[in-house]
């Protein structure tokens, strides 16, 4: 009968399948989703593969993105620490030489996790990673136009004391919309911490005494988030 046919050669396939033969009958939609299956965890095809290396490629960037602010913020740290050192303490130079020493470090190991970040280092940048730069230049366009208006207007007014608190504010304040440009939490901690230095210590301490206290603050606080961007 053709039923018996049916299941002897339903039998014959299944000693035989590892030749290749095509599978039979209503095993044929299980052997074929094994079969994907399979291939899928030999890396031979896979439907969400595209969308995980996409997924990957835009975590990679955003790694890259944070390496890049590391770098950014241990110079910048670094060059407030300084100044905060040779105007608090003149008399011992050697402060500022370790300074120097450790923001070297920290700049390096922000280079080295950009390195390891492929993605971040093609040579053709995707179309949303091309934008995202875009942006980001005109936020720190915003923000270098923004500190020379306060520099000439203070200038203008006879408060060119305030030039420094009001540039460090600046610079705290355009963490906030990198925030959210880059997805990174720990912008706003950052912009939020330096604005709230800017403005406590000039408030509680004469604005001589505050300005080199506000550049190791705010020097601090960069080296702490290009330390925090490293080990991203």
């Amino acid at each position: 009968p053709r039923r018996w046919s049916r299941r002897w050669h339903c039998a014959a396939m299944a000693v035989t399948r590892c030749s290749g033969a095509a599978p039979c009958g209503n095993d044929a939609p299980r052997e074929a989703r094994l079969m994907g299956e399979e291939a899928a965890r030999a890396g031979r095809y896979s439907p969400r593969s595209n969308g995980a290396r996409r997924a990957a490629g835009r975590g990679s960037t955003m790694a890259g993105s944070r390496a890049r602010g590391g770098m950014f913020m241990a110079a910048f740290g670094t060059m407030w620490l300084v100044g905060g050192v040779l105007g608090e303490f003149p008399s011992m130079p050697w402060l500022a030489a370790i300074a120097v020493v450790f923001g070297a470090v920290l700049f390096l190991a922000n280079w080295r996790a950009l390195r390891a970040q492929p993605a971040a280092l093609e040579a053709e940048p995707s179309p949303e990673a091309q934008r995202t730069a875009r942006r980001f230049r005109l936020v720190n366009l915003g923000q270098w136009a923004a500190v020379a208006a306060a520099a000439i207007g203070l200038n203008a007014i006879h408060r060119s004391q305030w030039i420094v608190p009001a540039g460090v504010a600046i610079v705290g304040l355009h963490f906030l919309p990198l925030a959210a440009l880059f997805r990174n939490r720990a912008h706003y901690l950052t912009g939020a911490a330096i604005v709230a230095l800017a403005v406590a210590l000039p408030w509680q301490l004469p604005i001589a005494a505050a300005i080199p206290l506000l550049c190791l603050g705010a020097g601090a606080v960069l080296w702490l988030s290009a330390l925090n961007a490293a080990r991203a």
